[in-house]
């Protein structure tokens, strides 16, 4: 692992109007696992690592499966995100763009909102969780699973 600030994350999260991620160049347990010593990997909840480009995406980051949001938090029962935008400079804080929209995820699509509105995010990673272990653990293979409940 390394400290935030050797990241350049000293100052503050990821958050979701900013077009960075963790940098690309550093390799994650998810992908040194599955790559070294074949472990399925698996990530369920929130994310909050950065998702301006694909590549910064959890499968792309060594996870072949991912479940949840992309953000740091969001709206259990509606699974919608909401972020503010204060505009920097002289007129700090007096303009603001708030901006809101749907976020879950399985893989790279989006999960259809009618299957799971109103179920709260608990409920929803504990039930993927169980539904993954059944699926994989009986495989023999080694299994690297990280849940996130936001």
């Amino acid at each position: 692992g390394k400290y935030p600030m050797h990241l350049g994350l000293q100052d503050s999260v990821i958050h979701p109007s900013e077009p960075r991620g963790v940098p690309l160049n550093e390799k994650f347990l998810s992908e040194k696992l599955k790559e070294r010593a074949g472990y399925r990997t698996v990530f369920i909840g929130k994310w909050h690592l950065g998702f301006a480009q694909k590549a910064y995406a959890p499968t792309r980051r060594g996870f072949e499966e991912f479940y949840g949001i992309l953000t740091g938090g969001g709206d259990h029962f509606e699974h919608s995100s909401t972020e503010t935008v204060a505009m920097r400079g002289p007129e700090y804080k007096q303009r603001a763009t708030v901006m809101t929209g749907y976020n879950l995820w399985h893989n790279d699509v989006p999960v259809p909102l009618e299957e799971h509105q109103g179920v709260h995010t608990t409920t929803l990673y504990t039930r993927k969780t169980v539904e993954y272990i059944n699926q994989m653990f009986p495989s023999g293979l080694p299994v690297f699973l990280v849940l996130a409940y936001q």
